[in-house]
């Protein structure tokens, strides 16, 4: 029995990555986002349809490969940001990705609550997983567009930090035995920690990458994985963000990188190389087992609602929440700025990466998660993204209008 499930392992692996590969040459085609054909990809290739593919069979390793790959892609978020062209409008990030998740969260768990009769904890949960945003697909759209720079790094700073400060909400409301009064109590010190472990790994791995010469650079994808491992095991062994500090870790590392691709450009390459391809391998493992734990009769059952919510995420919860711009004197956001932010809000890797997690730990509502996950994602990556253009031009957004 064993051998078997070995077998049927080894040619899952093999045609996910085959698949994959395809996939991504078709994504590039098509100019779609590659989460959305990888999670199709997970679904066909499933119980559902193929049965090639079984998260259920194996769920320590699916929950591994999921938590592994959502923490280096926040890792690599946090390292592809300059903290120079944060420091004008690090206000904003700051209550966007604090103040802004905690309104998204709790508009979703309104709309959750009708849509579905759930109560309160399951509605906010549902609310925690969707307010992140995602670098993934977000870096690429903004780096098509000839928006103010001060507008690119708002948004892609949001996305990166967004992603650690929903994780941590969801894993206190997953976690249960709290009020959500005390949780927020809870989840501020988990923050606290995960950016002290995170600032500690960070700043070990700039020290050591700082010091590589010639041949040595070819070390720095090994220790920056290294370096992100042990800042999300160090952050989680006391009970910490782990998420916030593989972010965080990324960031204060990201100094050495930049140093890197200014004084020698080959070697600087060779890592974006590197870290492009672990990233794509990240991307497709975390949608893949997602698209797998999906049971289509329950995509079925829960369609409505789940777009529902979808709709009421980007429709009511995005606008009341980039408001809190408003409220960064400094950096003065214009109402077009605000209105483009509110339009950018696509759902992706950290979202789909807590929906896997919490099937394959059974949690309780975890199907009607995944359906509304699955339902942010086609709205926003489907809907939204191809037509960021033409909102940035209409909003005189673009290079020689008024936000350029």
């Amino acid at each position: 029995m064993q051998a078997a499930q070995s077998f049927q392992l080894i040619v899952g692996v093999g045609l996910t990555m085959l698949c994959g590969a395809a996939l991504t040459w078709l994504a590039e085609r098509w100019h779609v986002p590659d989460i959305v054909l990888f999670l199709l990809l997970g679904v066909a290739l499933g119980p559902a349809l193929l049965d090639v593919v079984r998260p259920a069979d194996l769920p320590q390793l699916a929950q591994g490969a999921v938590l592994l790959g959502a923490s280096y892609l926040l890792f690599e978020g946090g390292r592809s940001l300059d903290a120079k062209e944060l420091r004008s409008s690090w206000r904003g990030t700051l209550l966007l990705a604090t103040v802004g998740v905690l309104i998204t969260a709790g508009v979703v768990a309104w709309a959750a609550h009708l849509a579905f009769g759930l109560t309160l904890r399951p509605s906010l949960l549902i609310g925690a997983v969707l307010a992140p945003t995602d670098p993934a697909a977000i870096v690429p759209i903004l780096a098509a567009l000839p928006v103010a720079r001060r507008l690119e790094a708002l948004l892609v700073a949001e996305s990166a930090v967004n992603d650690a400060t929903g994780a941590a909400l969801a894993a206190m409301l997953a976690g249960g035995g709290q009020t959500v009064a005390s949780g927020l109590g809870s989840l501020l010190w988990t923050l606290v920690l995960g950016m002290a472990v995170g600032s500690l790994a960070g700043t070990a791995l700039h020290l050591v990458e700082r010091r590589l010469r010639g041949p040595q650079h070819s070390l720095r994808p090994l220790l920056a994985l290294a370096a992100m491992i042990a800042a999300y095991a160090l952050a989680t062994a006391i009970a910490a963000s782990g998420f916030l500090a593989a972010f965080v870790a990324g960031l204060l590392a990201g100094r050495s990188h930049r140093r890197l691709l200014s004084r020698d450009p080959v070697a600087g390459s060779f890592y974006e190389y590197s870290a492009g391809i672990f990233g794509r391998l990240t991307r497709l493992a975390v949608f893949t087992v997602l698209g797998a734990s999906l049971v289509l009769p329950v995509l079925e059952r829960y369609a409505i609602p789940a777009l529902l919510v979808s709709l009421a995420l980007v429709l009511v919860a995005r606008p009341l929440t980039v408001l809190v711009l408003r409220f960064d004197w400094r950096a003065r956001f214009s109402w077009p700025e605000i209105a483009f932010s509110a339009w950018v809000r696509e759902t992706g890797v950290v979202p789909g990466a807590l929906a896997a997690l919490l099937l394959a730990e059974h949690q309780a509502n975890a199907s009607v998660i995944a359906a509304c996950v699955f339902a942010a994602l086609v709205v926003t990556l489907l809907g939204q993204a191809p037509a960021t253009g033409a909102v940035a031009r209409r909003l005189g957004l673009l290079s020689g209008g008024r936000g350029a």
